[in-house]
């Protein structure tokens, strides 16, 4: 979601994946990497190492008690930051990238990185509040906010199918936070504790929506690197001040440590793979790979953190999918149509 960041010559195409405009998709007509594959199917291996290590990523926040989800975003900041510095340095020293980017591009490199990093500090805050498949899958509402914010700020049109799949999600959105006056005694029982859960998840959403917009703004030219450090740096950034605000710092448990290192090297990892992924593979074959992450997560709630799922969870997460995945064939589908027109 907010987490998944381009490389050079793929930083768009990241993250169209998660809108569901079809002009949007024949304005920005993906391009194939000429570069041949080490072997067949890889691409398609990248995309699902991707959705897996960011599923672990997420259940890391869950491994760890003694710092806020403030202070686990900033950690994870400050890290990659640490990671790309030498990176962005060597490109601007030696293949004279400019740390600004391209001209009038530094503002909307800013506003993504604060967009952005305020995705991801939403997840870590849903993620304390409700069971790890509810919070991942919710953050997936970004497709629908996505196309939902291109209509109204940027005039794209919306199909009938879109409408009928954003209903569909909402409806699994609607199962998920099991509000008492729809479920009764199935719904949760921690109810105030659970709406906020449901409410950071979905912000999540709607600050990556957002974010596709941006990264969309600033085009195939900008690097991927310079996605990810300003990410980096405006999360640092605005985190610590939250920090310092609210006074809230504490030293993690010696042995949470690992889980801190783990969180930071995955997270820069996942982002990696699904940009080589983007390479060899088609966007809309990636998005639907990816959201197969709603799967992952739920097997490692049930497996490692020993957290069987409601059925209210898994039918609503089970809607959600099934809306991404019709989304994601659609686009496909669309994209073949107008390269047969293109070649006759």
């Amino acid at each position: 979601m907010s987490e998944n960041t381009p490389t050079d010559t793929s930083s768009l195409k990241i993250y169209d994946e998660g809108l569901n405009s079809s002009n949007a998709s024949s304005q920005m007509e993906e391009v194939v990497s000429p570069v041949k594959a080490p072997f067949a199917g890889f691409g398609i291996l990248c995309c699902i190492l991707s959705g897996l290590i960011f599923a672990f990523n997420a259940m890391l926040v869950k491994l760890i008690h003694s710092i806020d989800a403030v202070q686990l975003s900033a950690s994870r900041c400050y890290m990659q930051f640490i990671i790309l510095l030498p990176y962005v340095f060597y490109n601007w020293k030696v293949k004279s990238i400019d740390v600004c980017g391209a001209p009038g591009n530094l503002k909307f490199l800013l506003l993504r990185g604060l967009t952005g990093s305020s995705a991801a500090v939403f997840l870590y805050l849903s993620l304390e509040r409700i069971p790890l498949g509810d919070s991942v899958t919710l953050t997936f509402s970004n497709v629908i906010f996505a196309g939902c914010l291109a209509y109204v700020l940027l005039g794209e049109s919306l199909t009938i199918l879109d409408g009928v799949m954003s209903i569909i999600a909402m409806t699994g959105i609607v199962f998920i936070a099991q509000p008492a006056f729809i479920f009764g005694g199935l719904a949760s029982e921690n109810t105030a504790e659970n709406f906020l859960g449901v409410t950071f998840a979905l912000l999540c959403g709607v600050f990556a929506g957002f974010t596709f917009l941006i990264v969309r703004k600033l085009g195939k030219e900008t690097p991927a690197s310079l996605n990810v450090f300003y990410y980096s740096v405006m999360g640092a950034v605005s985190t610590t001040c939250i920090i310092i605000i609210r006074r809230s710092f504490a030293l993690p448990c010696f042995h949470e440590l690992s889980y801190l290192l783990l969180l930071g090297i995955s997270g820069l990892g996942a982002q990696i793979l699904i940009v080589i992924g983007l390479q060899y593979e088609r966007a809309a074959t990636c998005s639907v790979l990816r959201a197969f992450q709603i799967v992952f997560v739920f097997i490692l709630q049930t497996t490692i953190l020993n957290d069987a799922p409601s059925t209210l969870s898994l039918i609503g997460a089970s809607l959600i999918f099934v809306s991404i995945f019709v989304i994601a064939l659609r686009k496909f589908y669309n994209l073949l149509n107008r390269r047969k027109q293109t070649q006759n």
